[in-house]
């Protein structure tokens, strides 16, 4: 027997229409503008611990 979840597409519909969610996304709190050095490391990695006090 296989376990999953099952979702009726028109009770999708439904929440849709009720708090539309597409194109909006979600507003960061801390904005970390992209740069070239993104490709050389992960610099929002570096943020968040930074946020966080964490010392790597």
């Amino acid at each position: 027997m296989s376990h999953g979840l099952r979702i009726k597409p028109s009770r999708v519909l439904e929440k849709t229409k009720m708090a539309p969610v597409h194109g909006k996304g979600v507003e960061p709190e801390i904005y970390i503008k992209w740069t070239p050095e993104h490709i050389e490391r992960d610099v929002d990695l570096e943020r968040a611990l930074e946020f966080l006090n964490i010392k790597v």
